[in-house]
């Protein structure tokens, strides 16, 4: 039953929102709190609906809600039976008005109004200020209301013009003594009815009041305050004052508040109390930190920067509800570290970013030198806690030099010792001789440490603590690489810093890359025996790519990285020998094709210094011989006996563990060896060539294996890579290749695709799959390959492959399966992509006009959403390919699909904006690369956009059976965006659209009447009418005036008066 009253006060604010008539509900609401004899508590549902319709609230009812609420309380301030707490309730709704409005200026109209309101609120405000509280020693919550209003009033003094009487008596008027009033307290240039002394003795009460409501509106007060006298000052007048607000915000009140045991906060003054005030203060000071500190002195700051950095980190470690919709210490710390990491030093604390990674150093050597030894000395060959400790008491201390190399490129900063020490502990990590590391409860510190350097701090670091935060990392994950989150968070931590600063390649050239590279490889070894650990095996795989890259970068570390490839060989060349079974084969294989896949990329990068590029070319040539020795000895059968691991990524069907796992390595090997010039293939001697193309036919079986059977991600993009090579190469390969493979291999990928695309539900989450390859990345390959092997072709057998598609395009008439047409969608949209010759480019033009004409058969009764975007996705392709491509009647085609698009009938709401999108994209791709056949077909392409027009206004409407969340209006806004944006690109062709201008508009003014639309949407839409009215002749609104009915009518007369008072170009710069 209690559910009742909250439910219907909800109802009630939104339907006083839908009729503009907040400010009646408001009126009524606080006429019924004076007369009611009961205490009155307003539900929290009743306020969070307030606080959306304050929010949505036009300029010239903003006003209105204002009068309203100061002359009701002040009428029944001067009654003698005033109540406390009735007082301060209506002084909460205004506090809950003033927050939420969003208002610059006041309309002129309302203009006068609000500044003789302003005038009799200040003077009575004042008035009371003087005789009642400041002749007596007490402070009642009537102080606490009373500076509400004040605020009110000046937080209004923006909202009025400059020419405004009132604006020039209050601020400009009064800025002359701005400089002699230097104290932050006192208000006496903008209210000069109070001296100094008495602002003085006001600030003392607040002081000792010992009450947050009252606190924190002061604080607003003081903020608001000084926020009008820097818009007043013109001469650097107010420069002390703002300093000592600062000291007295920052350094006096922040240092003095507890952050422990605080609890959330709703927004609402109402609920505010001792335990969530700190979030309140926190809140209100980062928000206004901009206005806050001095821009012409940046000395000063590095106090404050001290202070909020202790803040941010205590708050920053505490736990936390991420679930919570309310305020807490760490939504408001992680909002503004993350817009103050954008700005890149807006917020004008230079030194912010070096004392929060200072605090975050501190808080992690403390952790470490808590840890409790289990060895009081270094032995030799065995990691211990002393190492760590040795090597944290170098990267605590502030680093002397800010620069990490010198001009000459020498390493100023680390010192040799420290590096030594680091590497001594990656040597002893990658042989597995560390102890136990962290216990579990400091580990969890460490873990919050680095998903606080991670999420917030790594963006920011310059050179020196970029080094700094590398090494820490290095090190812990050396003394505890067996915990998969810290492994995980760790080498994310790596990964950005070394991306951040890619001159970091000469600190870990430092540190050997033979180690390196060992210690990282042992990592992601880890994350592969880690089962259901997508994210970590993703990372590891990640890092160690860009580690390879950065040594290869460096010639003094190439024959370090040459060592590394040996140790590789060797220990594969053993196993071979042993006749190791073919698990065992598969990490030092992986290491070998990493290395050489890498190398391949940093060779054909432009930038590399000559002598990296000789001394590059000469391993690569050597870990390409290395390989092909391993590929002329191997058998191409599988000495596994034992059962396939359960993470290898096989359905049931898959047959050998080897032709996945191994042979895929050995696919992706061979396609580096191909990843050459044409130019140097056939320069290679013919038996040279034929000896390294010999196996061709048995990775073709393995490849054909692969894709018939495997569903791991990374096996799969293996194989594409190597049937890319192939074709890419057939000039050298096709001799070599078994019969009939590139048709298998085709059935093969569009197989792969189709099942891909059957089963998104199931392979849409990839954490299960063990895989480093996304799911929208393997399918952007497949299609790709796909497209490849078409083309490589003969013209008959490319012909003859299209009509299959063709064929597979019918196949949603037939079966509710729809993969098979949404794939060969995707293939022809992909084949727009590829460069063919004549001959081919004719043949597919003729096929792309049968497939417009099939759409339209196709399209009728589809209940499919993801077919007919499939659809619009090809339309739009074909339409980007120009006027050359397709004739008019095949434009003509496109326009006419959307006639079987019905977008008010999509039941599920995501599908609405799918199709929305595509809907749009294909009418802007008509408008840029078809002009000719849009001006010669307007009347069919405003049909369209009326139906696009009309679907977002069904659906936005605030009385739709469809109730819309927050999420649900803000994709609804962005529809309005693109209906904006596609207006903005038609009104650019006005000689040709002026006559059909007043159709749409019309359009809109009818749907405006069946229903009110949501704020957001409706502002966003009439800013695209505006569009309209722009290239709309005088003649078609007249027009417009004389055929709409009574209630349209007068809203396009609204509508054209706003239009030319505030949109329409009238001549005038």
């Amino acid at each position: 039953m209690e559910s009742k009253p909250v439910k219907l006060g909800s109802e009630l604010v939104e339907l006083h929102a839908r009729k503009s008539q907040i400010d009646h509900l408001l009126k009524s609401l606080v006429c019924h709190i004076w007369e009611t004899q009961k205490d009155v508590t307003l539900p929290d549902d009743f306020i969070v609906s307030l606080k959306e319709s304050f929010a949505q609230l036009p300029s010239e009812t903003v006003v209105d809600v204002w009068i309203i609420l100061n002359k009701e309380l002040l009428d029944h301030y001067n009654d003698d039976e005033f109540v406390d707490k009735k007082f301060e309730l209506v002084g909460e709704l205004i506090w809950l008005f003033l927050e939420n409005i969003s208002v610059d200026q006041v309309p002129e109209r309302t203009a006068s109004s609000l500044a003789a309101q302003l005038k009799e609120t200040v003077d009575y405000v004042l008035g009371r200020l003087k005789s009642k509280y400041l002749s007596q020693t007490s402070v009642d919550d009537g102080l606490y209301v009373l500076c509400v209003l004040l605020l009110g009033c000046t937080r209004f003094y923006h909202c009025l013009s400059e020419d405004s009487a009132l604006f020039r008596s209050m601020i400009m008027l009064s800025s002359s003594d701005l400089e002699s009033a230097e104290e932050f307290y006192d208000l006496s240039p903008l209210y000069t009815d109070l001296t100094t002394k008495q602002w003085k003795k006001i600030q003392r009460f607040v002081a000792k009041s010992n009450h947050q409501k009252l606190y924190l509106v002061w604080d607003h007060l003081l903020i608001r305050s000084l926020k009008v006298f820097l818009a007043a000052d013109t001469g650097n007048k107010v420069f002390t004052r703002q300093q000592k607000l600062c000291d007295y915000l920052i350094l006096q009140k922040l240092e003095s508040i507890e952050f422990e045991n605080v609890s959330e906060w709703n927004g609402q003054i109402s609920s505010l109390n001792d335990k969530n005030a700190s979030v309140a203060f926190w809140n209100l000071l980062l928000e206004n930190l901009h206005i806050l500190l001095p821009s012409n002195s940046s000395g000063i700051h590095s106090a404050y920067c001290k202070a909020f950095a202790k803040v941010f980190m205590s708050v920053l470690l505490m736990n936390h509800d991420e679930a919570s919709k309310d305020l807490t210490l760490h939504s408001v710390s992680s909002k503004f570290l993350n817009q103050f990491c954008r700005s890149n030093g807006i917020f004008k604390l230079e030194s912010l970013n070096s004392d929060l990674f200072s605090a975050w150093m501190c808080s992690l050597s403390k952790l470490v030198n808590a840890r409790k030894s289990t060895s009081s000395k270094r032995v030799k060959g065995n990691l211990t806690d002393e190492t760590v400790k040795h090597v944290f008491a170098y990267l605590e201390n502030e680093p002397s030099s800010k620069e990490v190399f010198s001009e000459k490129g020498e390493i100023l900063w680390p010192s040799k010792e420290l590096l030594t020490l680091v590497s001594e502990l990656l040597i002893q990590a990658q042989a597995g001789q560390q102890e136990a590391g962290l216990d579990d409860r400091r580990l969890q510190e460490v873990l919050k440490l680095f998903e606080v350097m991670r999420d917030y701090l790594l963006r920011c670091l310059n050179q020196v603590d970029g080094v700094r935060c590398l090494l820490a990392t290095l090190t812990l994950l050396a003394a505890n690489s067996k915990h998969v989150l810290l492994v995980e968070i760790g080498l994310q931590i790596t990964c950005g810093a070394l991306i951040s600063d890619q001159s970091l390649h000469l600190v870990l050239h430092e540190l050997n890359a033979n180690h390196l590279l060992s210690f990282f490889w042992s990592l992601s070894d880890y994350a592969e025996c880690q089962s259901n650990q997508f994210n970590l095996m993703k990372q590891a795989a990640r890092v160690m790519k860009l580690v390879l890259r950065i040594v290869m970068r460096h010639e003094q570390s190439i024959p370090l990285f040459d060592d590394f490839v040996s140790q590789t060989v060797s220990a594969l060349t053993k196993m071979r020998k042993s006749d190791a079974s073919s698990e065992s084969l598969v990490k030092p294989l992986s290491r070998l094709v990493t290395c050489m896949k890498s190398a391949h990329k940093v060779l054909h990068r432009t930038y590399i210094r000559p002598a990296v590029k000789l001394l590059l070319t000469k391993s690569v040539e050597s870990v390409q011989k290395h390989f092909l020795e391993f590929l002329k000895k191997f058998h191409f059968v599988s000495k596994s006996s034992s059962p396939v691991p359960e993470n290898c990524g096989l359905s049931e069907d898959a047959g050998s563990y080897f032709e996945n796992s191994v042979g895929s390595y050995l696919l992706s090997g061979f396609s580096c060896q191909l990843d050459v010039d044409q130019e140097m293939l056939d320069k290679m001697a013919s038996e040279e060539l034929d000896d390294m193309l010999k196996n061709l036919p048995d990775l073709c079986r393995i490849c054909l294996k692969c894709l018939q059977h495997s569903v791991n991600y990374d096996v799969l993009n293996r194989c594409l890579e190597f049937v890319v090579a192939i074709c890419s190469r057939l000039n050298s390969t096709a001799k070599f290749l078994p019969d009939d493979f590139l048709h298998k291999i085709w059935n093969g990928t569009v197989d792969v695709l189709c099942r891909l695309i059957r089963s998104h539900s199931i392979l849409n989450s990839d954490s299960h799959l063990d895989s480093t390859v996304g799911r929208t990345e393997i399918i952007s390959a497949l299609r790709k390959t796909i497209a490849t092997i078409a083309v490589t072709f003969k013209l008959d057998e490319f012909e003859e492959h299209l009509k299959l598609l063709q064929s597979n395009m019918k196949s949603c008439l037939f079966d509710r399966d729809c993969a098979t047409s949404i794939a060969a969608f995707q293939i022809i949209q992909e084949l727009t992509t590829h460069s063919m010759n004549d001959e081919f480019q004719n043949s597919f033009y003729l096929y792309c006009q049968k497939v417009l004409v099939l759409v339209q058969n196709l399209l009728v009764g589809c209940q499919s959403v993801p077919v007919v975007v499939a659809v619009l996705e090809t339309e739009r392709k074909l339409i980007s390919l120009g006027p050359n491509f397709l004739e008019s009647s095949d434009l003509s085609l496109c326009l006419s699909t959307f006639s079987e698009v019905d977008l008010e009938s999509v039941s599920c709401f995501n599908d609405f904006v799918v199709l929305f999108n595509e809907s749009y994209a294909v009418l802007n791709a008509l408008l840029l690369h078809q002009m000719n056949f849009v001006h010669n077909s307007i009347p069919a392409y405003m049909v369209v956009v009326k139906k696009l027009l009309r679907a977002v206004m069904s659906l936005s409407r605030q009385d739709h059976e469809r109730k819309l969340n927050q999420a649900d209006v803000k994709k609804l806004d962005s529809c309005a965006h693109l209906i904006y944006r596609l207006t903005g690109l038609v009104c650019e062709h006005k000689i040709h659209f002026t006559k059909v201008a007043p159709f749409l508009i019309y359009e809109y003014v009818s749907e405006v009447q069946k229903g009110t639309l949501c704020l957001v949407v409706k502002t966003t839409l009439v800013m695209a009418i505006y569009k309209w009215l722009s290239i709309c002749s005088n003649y078609g609104t007249n027009h417009l005036i004389h055929i709409l009915p009574p209630g349209a009518k007068e809203t396009f007369r609204f509508i054209l008066e706003e239009f030319e008072r505030r949109a329409k170009y009238k001549g005038t710069s």
